[in-house]
Formats: structure tokens, C-alpha cells, sequence
């Protein structure tokens, strides 16, 4: 339905839009990984659930705020950075960690992008003679929140 809109606005037969979704959608498109990028970004999301399950609620859990929030940033920090670093952290060193230092990363190859994900990029390099495995997995870095 996207590709058809696309289409029909680069020939002229409906207005094109000089908005930047239409522009972040042309961009998207011509994105081999897309889906995993997506995948990803769902998998990030699916660890706030619970967080936002427990304090969507007129009870008193203000006393559990702290630990909770302490948790989720945990769970995702052991994403991307190296374990040794923020095992036993208290709230307050978790939050000066500096999370842009590149030693403190853990591997490309070791960033838990979801399973999903992982399996997509396994899909397209299957279907895609043009894009090899090895490139798709290079290119995971693509994934990775930070710029080195």
C-alpha cells in the first residue's frame, strides 16, 4: 500500500509531500534492513512492558520506582555494554557510567539485538544474493545506538 502511494506521487498522479515522513518513508524503503531495524526497536520496547504494566496503576508503587527503573536501564545496558562493568553498580554509578567509551562496549557480534532480529538478518541473507551474510552482520553495527 506504501509502495503504490510512493509510486503514484513520483508519477505525478497525487501531490507529492514535502513532509519529512514521507522522506524518512522514501529512505526506510530503499533500507535492506529495515525489518531487522524494526525487530530491534520492538524488542527494546517488549522490556518497558512490564515497567509500564506495574506503574500504570492507582496503587502506591512509588517506593518501588528506584529498584524498577534501576532494573529496566540494567537490562538495558547488558545489551551493549561489557557485563563486568555493571555488575554490582549502585543507581548512582550506573547513571555516571560512560556509556560512550567504546572499551566499554561489548563486540558488534555480541550485541543482543532480539531474536528476531538475529533472524531476520538470517532470512534477507538467505533470499539476497546480492547482500551477503557477512555484510548484513557487518552492517549490524547499523543497529548499535551509538556511533563510533
Amino acid at each position: 500500500m506504501i509502495q503504490k502511494y510512493i509510486n503514484a506521487a513520483e508519477n505525478k498522479k497525487v501531490q507529492k509531500p514535502n513532509t519529512a515522513s514521507y522522506d524518512a518513508i522514501l529512505t526506510a524503503q530503499g533500507d535492506p534492513l529495515l525489518i531487522p531495524k524494526l525487530q530491534f526497536f520492538l524488542s527494546i520496547a517488549r522490556s518497558f512492558n512490564p515497567f509500564l504494566q506495574k506503574y500504570q496503576t492507582d496503587e502506591p508503587v512509588l517506593p518501588f520506582l528506584a529498584k524498577d527503573l534501576t532494573q529496566l536501564l540494567l537490562s538495558l545496558l547488558r545489551r551493549f555494554i561489557r557485563r563486568e562493568l555493571i555488575q554490582d553498580l549502585t543507581p548512582l554509578q550506573l547513571i555516571k557510567l560512560d556509556i560512550s567509551d567504546e572499551k566499554n562496549w561489548i563486540s558488534l557480534k555480541r550485541v543482543d539485538i532480539g531474536l528476531e532480529a538475529e533472524s531476520s538478518i538470517k532470512v534477507i541473507s538467505s533470499f539476497s544474493s546480492s547482500i551477503p551474510c557477512s555484510r548484513l552482520w557487518a552492517e549490524k553495527k547499523s543497529l548499535f545506538p551509538f556511533n563510533p
